[in-house]
């Protein structure tokens, strides 16, 4: 133990914070019930009589009968009646309290226990034994009582025990001296005088062989011993090369020592000379200052708060001088410092200073709430070190508790429901307040929050969570800074107003901040007697606004999860940096090879952030796979998230493949895994990235996917629990995109490729994956070029329109000279390969233009074959082999290679193209190369079943015939019957192989047929 002064209210304070400790960790999550009476106990010492010599100890155990409930926290203070008798000297706890604050006063005459045993609380016995203390018999033939006062002690279950009563003790002290031998020890009393008498006063001892190469502080006594008795010595300064210098010249006295003060020394080296001085020029001492830099942190402090203060030395240990103009005294100081310093009585005749004993460089507390009845006003503090010249003063402003303001930052904070309000407060003149949210009696909702600024900013910002609140479980609020110790609590989250049936209902809520705390029961009242600004939270419809498809390259991906993992903005940014820069681009196509396309899944989204922070983080891979698993502690409804991706085309007699992302049960992909999260809450954006290669893979090319985002939470949608299924399914909110999954593929710019001998030549072409993606391209020359040489292009990047370059010098290649041109490390399954040649002058490059498609707008029926032709032609110089592609609605049905050297052109024709898997109504149909395309409108009607060839008795029409001469051959006009046969017509097929639309050509001639019979019945 140490010998601090000390005092009650310090103890009753720690103790009281103890409790309220352990009181939080005790009933969290119930609400609070008053404090009990657990019934009476006895507090005794024991042994109740002792006697001890003068100069020897004894001990006394301080002991609680019959505590039937155990104890979990205690204190109490023990008081001898005469401090001449004895001292108390050293306290032990029997067992280890988790929370100890005993000490014994700087007289030695009283000691102050004060424990919170935390979990390690003593159980129910017919005794406890509390801790032992030692007392020391100072005086013989004296006594002194020890008694008990200010005792409090805890049962395990929070009540407090009635002291029915506390039995102290008495302690005897032995003279144990006889009478002949009193004169002698009389002696030995004048002895002691003589050394008194003698010993210097000094504040540093140095033996005459020890002083070389010491350090002493400027202002310091120093004593030497050792010396010859009465003689001369010198001091003398080394001044390096300019020789020494005398100091002074000093005498020893009659014991050797003499002593010389360094309070005019400039810092430097010294030595003696003389006297037998045993410290040669050589081996100096030195004389140093020390400098002291004293700082409060704040520039005010409230009269219920403390202050922290910094202590900064070129000093190690040290002991200080403090005082304060005279505005506080004594007592008052040590009130002030005694929590963090061991604190001395100051000078003998200085009632208005105190001295904090070994101080060492840190952050301290000075507890002004400590301090009975403290002024306010400015404080000015000095504070001087006791053995040197240093000094630095300090100064604060002390106000009353409550005079601070917090004001709201924004007036207005709108959230849409079920996301984190961001409300900000502002401190003046204080670091704690309260902050009211709702109005009990109004919104049938109030949370009660205590808010501290703990990193000295002068605001806090509570994020308040509109998804929980209400619920009475998980964090409602807290501080956006509380990495940097700014704290805000709900502090009435178990009331009956905190429990609600659904989230907070949209509309206005009052927004209250105080200065003044909110009571210990969590109550508002004062606190709102005492706002001091008023704003409004608005709480708006949430909404599932849009799904965007993006694709980009794992390495831009990994990037923005790094930034995000780093810093949310920093992932914001580089996102948008990565769609500025062309490598995040949107797309409805995503390619799979040997690194696959990685999709980002912009979901325009409100009201989600809350459920996702109350299941782990907003950006959190698992948090998103707990609401989409329904599995969250705070959710309810049925699913309360779904991510799917469906196949469009699965063809006929096949069931479309469907990926459901979840948490990784069943059928589910885990979420976890395959996601990672980027939130953008300034526009409220989340980017889901995906790697395609965890949705498809080669069997899943060409395939059409629509990915569809759902929010059915029935507290995140227009529909209660209680609604029926089908209401609570067209209240879902869904959002989608499509895309197609494509092998990623390339090709190279002419084949062979052509390149002029020069120190800049330029190979290109085209990839179908992601704008970004890295490769590299190598030339290696055939057995036909004059010289071997291989040549690599390194970081070759896709451009946003697909196209990628790579430069070469063939400065020392000759005309005509061959190679063979390869991809590298590219994302394809094979790598493209195409000859080149050196040429004089690179023609350019092939374009295959389309034109003449036949036919163009056009109808037919569905299962009608169909025959389209177009011309495509080479526009440029080199040749090129392409794919030629005839879609309808988007998708390649059919496809061919084309090879067309410069200027050349060919008629490609897609026969019996088969339209019976698509359904009735209007495409976009034409024919695509890699550079062009053509397309029309084809629309396609539902085939009838053929019943409606009876249409061709219409045939009798033919007796307009009659306005013709011809009307003899009027007879014919029973061949109208031979519209019958458009019951043909469900053949849909021709054996005929026109061009175009055979069907369509079949049915006109009929038709012709028809008319003609009519006339000639005419």
């Amino acid at each position: 133990m140490t010998d601090n002064t000390t005092y009650r209210e310090k103890g009753r304070a720690l103790f009281l914070a103890a409790l309220m400790v352990l009181s939080v960790v005790a009933i969290a999550g119930a609400a609070p019930a008053a404090a009990q009476s657990q019934g009476e106990i006895n507090l005794t010492l024991q042994p109740a009589d002792s006697e001890v010599a003068e100069g020897d100890q004894t001990t006394f155990d301080v002991v609680v009968e019959a505590p039937d409930d155990g104890v979990s926290a205690f204190q109490s203070t023990i008081t001898l009646s005469n401090s001449e008798a004895a001292s108390i000297t050293d306290f032990s706890y029997n067992q280890d309290p988790q929370f100890p604050d005993s000490s014994i006063a700087s007289d030695n005459n009283s000691i102050q226990l004060t424990a919170a045993m935390g979990s390690n609380t003593y159980a129910a016995a017919d005794e406890v034994v509390l801790g032992t203390f030692t007392v020391q018999g100072d005086s013989a033939g004296n006594s002194t009582d020890l008694t008990f006062s200010d005792t409090r002690v805890d049962g395990n279950n929070n009540g407090t025990y009635t002291i029915a009563s506390e039995s102290g003790a008495t302690l005897t002290v032995a003279d144990t001296s006889d009478g002949g031998d009193g004169g002698d020890g009389g002696d030995g009393g004048d002895g002691s005088d003589g050394s008194d008498d003698s010993g210097p006063d000094a504040d540093v001892f140095f033996d005459n062989a020890d002083l070389q190469d010491q350090l002493v502080w400027q202002g310091q006594e120093v004593a030497v011993t050792g010396l010859n008795a009465n003689a001369d010595i010198a001091l003398r300064e080394d001044l390096g090369e300019d020789g020494t210098r005398l100091v002074e010249q000093l005498s020893t006295n009659d014991d050797g020592t003499v002593t010389f003060d360094t309070a005019d020394l400039d810092s430097g080296d010294y030595f003696l000379e003389g006297a037998g001085a045993d410290v040669p020029v050589d081996s100096p001492f030195e004389v140093a200052v020390q400098s002291l830099s004293t700082e409060f942190d704040d520039d005010s402090v409230a009269t219920d708060e403390s202050a922290e203060f910094e202590f900064d030395s070129n000093r190690g240990t040290y002991s200080v001088n403090v005082s304060a103009d005279g505005d506080l005294d004594e007592e008052e100081l040590t009130q002030l410092f005694e929590g963090d310093f061991t604190v001395d009585a100051g000078e003998e005749d200085d009632d208005d200073t105190i001295e904090l004993v070994d101080v060492t460089d840190g952050t301290f507390d000075a507890n002004f709430s400590n301090v009975d009845d403290l002024s306010t006003g400015e404080y000015e503090f000095t504070f001087d070190v006791t053995d040197t010249e240093a000094e630095d003063t300090a100064n604060i402003n002390v106000t009353e508790a409550g005079e601070g303001e917090l004001e709201l930052a924004d007036g207005t904070v709108t959230v849409a429901q079920g996301d984190i309000a961001d409300i900000t407060v502002e401190f003046s003149e204080t670091d704690t307040g309260t902050v009211v949210i709702g109005d009990a009696e109004d919104d049938n909702y109030q949370a009660n929050i205590s808010v501290e600024d703990g990193n000295d900013d002068d605001e806090v910002t509570v994020e308040f969570n509109t998804f929980v609140a209400g619920n009475g479980e998980g964090t409602i609020v807290e501080a956006t800074a509380a990495d940097d110790d700014d704290i805000a609590t709900i502090e009435n989250q178990d009331d009956d107003i905190q429990t609600l049936d659904n989230l907070l209902d949209t509309g206005d809520y009052d927004i209250s901040v105080s200065p003044t705390a909110l009571t210990d029961d969590g109550s508002a009242t004062e606190a709102l007697d005492d706002e001091s600004d008023i704003g409004t939270l608005v709480i708006e419809e949430r909404s599932t606004e849009e799904l965007v498809l993006w694709r980009t390259t794992t390495d831009v991906a990994d990037d923005v999860i790094d930034a995000r993992d780093d810093d949310d903005e920093d992932a914001v940014e580089a996102i948008t940096n990565g769609i500025d820069n062309g490598v995040v681009t949107q797309t409805d196509e995503v390619a799979l090879g040997d690194t696959n396309d990685v999709i980002v899944h912009q979901l325009s989204a409100t009201g989600l952030e809350g459920a996702l922070e109350a299941n782990g983080g907003v950006e959190d891979s698992d948090a998103l796979a707990t609401l989409l698993a329904d599995d969250g502690a705070a959710i309810d409804g049925d699913d309360s998230l779904s991510l799917t991706f469906e196949q469009a085309n699965p063809g006929s007699n096949a069931e479309a493949r469907e990926v459901v992302i979840g948490d990784g049960s069943g059928d589910t992909a885990d979420a976890g895994n395959v996601i990672d999260i980027v939130y953008d809450e300034a526009n409220n954006d989340y980017f889901l990235f995906v790697n395609a290669g965890d949705l498809g893979g080669e069997d899943q090319y060409d395939e059409e996917y629509d990915v569809d985002f759902t929010v059915q939470n029935t507290q995140l949608i227009d529909a209660e629990a209680d609604d029926d299924e089908d209401d609570i399914e067209n209240a879902y909110q869904s959002v989608g995109a499509s895309f197609d999954f494509v092998e990623a593929d390339g090709d190279f710019d002419g084949d062979p490729v052509q390149v002029a001998a020069g120190d800049n030549a330029t190979v290109t072409g085209t990839m179908n994956v992601a704008p970004g993606t890295e490769f590299s391209v190598r030339v290696r020359s055939d057995d036909d070029a004059s010289t071997n040489f291989v040549k690599n292009a390194e970081d070759i990047v896709v451009q946003e329109d697909g196209t990628f370059s790579a430069q070469f010098d063939f400065s020392e290649q000759e005309v005509n000279d061959t190679f063979t041109t390869t991809t590298r490390n590219s994302p394809l399954a094979e790598e493209l390969e195409v000859d080149g040649e050196v040429v004089d002058q690179v023609q350019e490059p092939a374009t295959f233009e389309v034109s003449e498609l036949n036919p163009q707008d056009v109808t037919a029926t569905v299962g009608d074959a169909l025959t389209i032709t177009a011309t495509v032609e080479n526009t440029g110089e080199q040749q090129d082999t392409q794919t030629v592609e005839f879609r309808v609605g988007g998708n390649a049905v059919a496809s061919e290679d084309v090879t067309l050297a410069g200027g050349e052109s060919t008629t490609v024709e897609f026969a019996d193209v088969d339209t019976s898997s698509l359904d009735a109504g209007e495409y976009e149909h034409g024919v695509f190369t890699g550079d062009d395309s053509q397309t029309a409108t084809l629309t396609l009607e539902a085939a009838d079943d053929g019943s409606d060839g009876s249409d061709g008795s219409d045939g009798s029409d033919g007796s307009d015939g009659s306005d013709g001469s011809d009307g003899s051959d009027g007879s014919d006009g029973s061949d109208g019957s031979d519209g019958s046969d458009g019951s043909d017509g469900s053949d849909g097929t021709s054996d005929s192989e026109t061009p175009g639309f055979g069907a369509i050509v079949a049915l006109v001639a009929l038709i012709a047929a028809a008319l003609l019979a009519t006339r000639r019945n005419d």
